[in-house]
């Protein structure tokens, strides 16, 4: 829960993955993951941050 979850949208013309998160002021936010392959909410953490998720994860210490 930390991390997020993904939402699915049908949208005619737009992103059909988000990333539904709280951001450090304790907003929710929803933020486009337009990477494909994208299954898990890591993978999701992963594309927004620019990492490949081979090698590096997202894996925060604390809210900021």
């Amino acid at each position: 829960p930390a991390m997020g979850s993904l939402l699915v949208a049908t949208l005619p013309d737009g992103p059909e993955l988000f990333l539904k998160a709280r951001c450090g002021t304790g907003r929710t936010i929803a933020l486009c993951v337009t990477e494909s392959r994208a299954r898990t909410v890591q993978q999701a953490q992963n594309w927004v941050w620019s990492m490949d998720g081979v090698t590096m994860n997202y894996q925060p210490e604390a809210r900021t």
